[in-house]
Parts: C-alpha cells; structure tokens; sequence
C-alpha cells in the first residue's frame, strides 16, 4: 500500500524537470591557450605557438581579416562579436599582465594582432639575431640528456629561421624545405 500511494502520487502530480547541465564558457573554450606567455622577448615563438591554436580552432581570420566584420543589424553579427572577444580575450590571456594591459582597448582581434605584431615583431633586429647566434656558441650539454641538449639547439635554430627570407624560384625548392622540416 505505501508503495501504490507513491505510484498514484507521481501519477497525479507533475514531475519537475531534470535540470540541464549548462554549459559555460571555460568548459568549451580555455581561457589560456598557450603556456607561452608573450613578455617582449620571445614575440616569434609566442606568435607561432597562438597562431597554431588559433588556425586549429578555426579562428585564425579574425586575426588575419579573413573574417570580416558584418553588418551590426545583421544576424550573424552577434556570433562574430562573441568569436571575436574570445580570440581578443586568448590573446590577452597568452601575455604577462603588463604587457597585456595595454591591449584591452582594441575593437578588433584582427587591430590588436597588428598592434602587438607592430610592438614586437621587428624582423630587421640585428640585436636577437646576434644573441641567438651567441646563444648557440655559449650552449653546452654538461649534465643535460642528449636531448635535452638537441632540444635546446633546435629551438635557437627554429628561432633564427623566423628571421630568414627564403627566395623559392620553383614548386621543386618549396619541396626541398618541407622535406627538410
């Protein structure tokens, strides 16, 4: 009988609905995408390692323009707002607070990429490429593993290829690098 009553009631009564798991936003996008934080001096490796996550994303046009703005009225406007706050906020998030503080005011993913990359990108500095090149003199394997010791050479070596301009004359030397990496 106390069984039945309990049958009868849920019966009668109406059921609550099950809550929905909500969803939010750190459960679906990371608020930090990189354990390379930009600080000034590494500007190359900070911006290889965002554009990487970004382009796997499927977000690297707000920062290139390929993702246009659309019209405020338009419908899609809201989803390309929120997508573009939360490249802005990524590329915040990958820069120590001093740096990224000066970045807050920008209306654009696409504006505050071409102002960091203005800030810190100078490909002509002969300075980073002199102490890379001392960093590769001054390197030595003492205690560290094999590779450990190639890693470390291998990242200089990758650092001074960013400052190469490579002149393909044909699809042949293009295959010739990507064989080579």
């Amino acid at each position: 009988m106390f069984d039945s009553m309990f049958d009868s009631e849920s019966q009668h009564s109406p059921k609550p609905e099950s809550p929905q798991p909500v969803k939010t936003y750190h459960e679906n996008h990371p608020v930090q995408i990189t354990t390379i934080r930009l600080n000034g001096a590494n500007y190359f490796r900070w911006s290889q390692s965002v554009r990487l996550y970004l382009r796997g994303r499927g977000n690297i046009g707000y920062i290139t323009g390929d993702k246009k703005q659309p019209d405020k009225a338009g419908a899609d406007y809201d989803t390309w707002d929120a997508e573009n706050s939360m490249v802005m906020t990524w590329l915040v998030n990958s820069m120590t607070e001093e740096i990224g503080a000066n970045y807050l005011c920008y209306a654009t993913a696409k504006d505050l990429w071409e102002s960091v990359s203005q800030m810190y990108s100078d490909l002509g500095n002969q300075s980073q490429i002199y102490e890379l090149t001392l960093q590769l003199g001054e390197i030595r394997q003492a205690e560290d593993s094999v590779t450990k010791y190639f890693n470390c050479l291998k990242r200089i070596w990758q650092d001074l290829d960013l400052f190469n301009e490579y002149e393909w004359k044909s699809p042949e030397d293009c295959k010739q690098e990507d064989d080579r990496c």
